[in-house]
């Protein structure tokens, strides 16, 4: 809920989690996550799972959990409202809006959040998608440096503090503002979006799974999620001269 990180663990206990196999993941991360799959075969099997139904808001993070027999959403006010909404075997994935190399689903602690029993709004600003390639000659570059000096913690250190605010933290806005509302009752969510200023309905994508942080867990691509079936959403939209408005109403 901050880089849009996914830490998987499989157990045959979660059958959503259970189908992922080694097969499923590329070999840099089969190492990278292998403890999970042998700490998993030391694990004996509960026979239940006690879900803790409700609804939690936590101030600090503005992070928002709801789960009751009919679904389980979680959404983050710092990230413009980015959400997951499961329902039975139905997803919903929601990384924020996205308007051409814009998107309001950026780890932002000014993002204003107000929230109240039933109901979550969040509102920011638009930023910009970085996604920082490499070229050859500094990929060379920075591997002989890893080689050479790469080994001593205090230039680990020194390394890490420069590339972190180029490569992974935001700053500054687009000057294109959004508000999104998500209302939630026993058998409906309602999420609401605005977008203030001249957008054409084709720049907008909406309801993606995506990340552009540089870390080595954010790109999974796993057979059991990819076939999945997604929940969809009844849609409005309103257009005026200075907003565009979407309306999504999941009926669970």
């Amino acid at each position: 809920m901050s880089r849009n990180t996914e830490y998987i663990i499989p157990s045959t206990a979660l059958p959503y989690l259970g189908a992922l196999e080694p097969s499923h993941l590329d070999d840099r991360y089969l190492c990278y996550i292998l403890y999970n799959w042998i700490e998993t075969g030391l694990k004996t099997v509960p026979k239940s799972i006690k879900i803790n139904f409700g609804e939690n808001y936590f101030a600090e993070s503005a992070i928002l959990r709801v789960a009751n027999t009919n679904y389980f959403l979680v959404a983050n006010g710092k990230k413009g409202g980015s959400f997951r909404l499961y329902a039975k075997d139905k997803v919903y994935y929601d990384s924020g809006l996205e308007i051409a190399a814009l998107s309001s689903g950026i780890l932002d602690a000014s993002n204003q959040v107000k929230f109240k029993s039933g109901r979550m709004e969040s509102l920011g600003v638009m930023k910009k998608i970085k996604e920082p390639l490499m070229t050859t000659v500094t990929m060379i570059l920075f591997k002989s440096w890893q080689f050479f000096f790469g080994r001593f913690s205090f230039t680990q250190k020194m390394v890490k503090n420069i590339l972190r605010p180029h490569m992974i933290s935001y700053s500054g806005g687009s000057g294109l503002n959004f508000s999104r509302i998500i209302e939630y009752y026993t058998q409906v969510v309602v999420v609401t979006d605005t977008i203030y200023g001249s957008v054409r309905k084709g720049d907008i994508i909406l309801g993606v799974k995506a990340s552009y942080s540089a870390v080595p867990s954010s790109k999974y691509a796993i057979a059991c999620e990819i076939s999945s079936e997604m929940l969809l959403p009844n849609m409005e939209e309103k257009i005026s001269s200075n907003s565009y408005t979407i309306k999504r109403v999941f009926n669970i």
